[in-house]
């Protein structure tokens, strides 16, 4: 599904949608190291939602409507998938869909049709954020309602498409030219504030010209997978740092769209050019983990199609309740791999108002600073056989009433930061 694809669909978007198949979906359960493929289709009018498991097995979880061309997917903190859809322009289709591991049916998270929308991520206080084609950044409150509260930083056919939040609390947006309607400006990525303003981050015409997905390592520079969408043979995955500069790490991709991390530099690659997802090592070498070819049979989209977007459940996994009562005993858990068995995990507690405070600091350099320990708490446990430790905590300061705690937990010796948690006190 890339832009060129995009427009032939537009024009028989009310054919594809009186023909397409009603969704089929089942409940899931996601450990960490899982990669959850959103999966275009060549071979039908509607996608598929997949779970490439840490052993090798491929699992459908969902397919048919609404899965118009998913251009993106997100892990929800309660272990639920945020899928991004997209049916033509401006098409009441097109929005973020939440599926529910519990098997229930799904729900379409916005009220107002989205533009063209890709990646999806969400904020400490519950609202999506969306990269939205040529409208640039969405929010999507609780009730549904869309603001597009950023718009593109180059020019009017600019294609916003990657989003996540960086170490510090700023959204960062890869956006890419999209030839077909003009656009001749070599691709950005942005630093965006709260407010919307744009400041430019990364820019390189020659190693990364069409910058599509981004994935945020956690010494906080970036992976960034370049795919042109008008033959540029440039198709390629690089990493840029901190200060915006980038370096190639591989150029073996055919229309690389996405990518995720999966530790300790390596990464999972969705090459929808290739029919493939590839795990990537930090030496650049590479290995196709699952492609479409495999069952010999080119025209039935089996085990995967075209593989646009992706995401890798965490290798640490922080479980929590929806909301802290004052005055209870809360419980957290987290959730490793088997193999971290015995290594000591670090909860931190912190009513920091940043959105995600735990992210930037490693607890033997001077970054530490950046923790206030008067206002965190930090605790500590080591990894059960299986891979779990719980921590259980008194949240009784009335002072906390109203205020929001924000969590995050860090595996010292894997150097592996666990998805942030905000959790409101009542």
């Amino acid at each position: 599904m890339n832009l060129i694809s995009r427009l032939p669909r537009w024009l028989v978007a009310a054919a594809v949608l009186a023909g397409a198949p009603q969704l089929s979906a089942q409940g899931f359960d996601l450990e960490p190291g899982d990669v959850i493929i959103a999966d275009d289709t060549l071979s039908g009018p509607t996608g598929w939602l997949r779970i490439l498991h840490k052993d090798g097995s491929l699992e459908t979880i969902a397919s048919g409507t609404p899965l118009f061309n998913p251009a993106g997917v997100y892990i929800d903190r309660d272990g639920n998938l945020l899928v991004s859809c997209w049916n033509g322009q401006w098409t009441p289709e097109n929005g973020i869909y939440r599926f529910f591991a519990d098997g229930r049916p799904y729900e379409k998270l916005n009220t107002t049709p989205l533009e063209d929308n890709f990646r999806v991520c969400r904020d400490s206080q519950g609202d999506v954020v969306v990269a939205d084609g040529f409208a640039g950044l969405a929010r999507i409150d609780e009730s549904g309602n869309v603001d597009w509260f950023s718009p593109p930083g180059t020019a009017q056919f600019e294609t916003n498409i990657g989003v996540l939040w960086d170490m510090d609390g700023n959204l960062l947006v890869s956006e890419a030219p999209n030839y077909l309607m003009g656009s001749l400006e070599p691709g950005r990525i942005f630093e965006v504030d709260l407010a919307g303003d744009r400041q430019l981050f990364a820019f390189d015409p020659n190693l990364l010209p069409n910058p599509n997905g981004i994935a945020l390592n956690s010494d906080g520079s970036l992976l960034a997978t370049d795919a042109s969408t008008a033959g540029d043979p440039r198709h390629s995955l690089v990493r840029v740092n901190r200060f915006g500069q980038v370096q190639r790490i591989s150029d073996r991709f055919v229309f690389p769209t996405d990518v995720a991390i999966v530790g300790r530099g390596h990464s999972v690659v969705a090459a929808p050019g290739e029919e493939a997802v590839v795990w990537v090592r930090p030496d650049g070498s590479r290995q196709t983990l699952v492609s479409e070819d495999e069952d010999g049979n080119p025209s039935n989209g089996l085990p995967v199609d075209r593989p646009y977007a992706l995401t890798v459940v965490p290798a640490l996994w922080l479980s929590t309740p929806f909301v802290a009562q004052l005055g209870t005993l809360l419980t957290f858990r987290i959730e490793s791999l088997k193999a971290f068995a015995g290594q000591e995990v670090i909860l931190a507690i912190s009513t920091d108002q940043g959105p995600y405070a735990m992210a930037n600091w490693w607890s033997w350099d001077a970054q530490f600073s950046h923790l206030d320990l008067d206002q965190a708490k930090l605790l500590r446990g080591n990894l059960q056989a299986n891979g779990e430790v719980q921590f259980l905590t008194w949240i009784q300061d009335p002072n906390l009433q109203g205020k929001v705690l924000y969590l995050q937990a860090f595996l010292e010796g894997e150097r592996l930061l666990s998805n942030p948690v905000a959790l409101p006190v009542r």
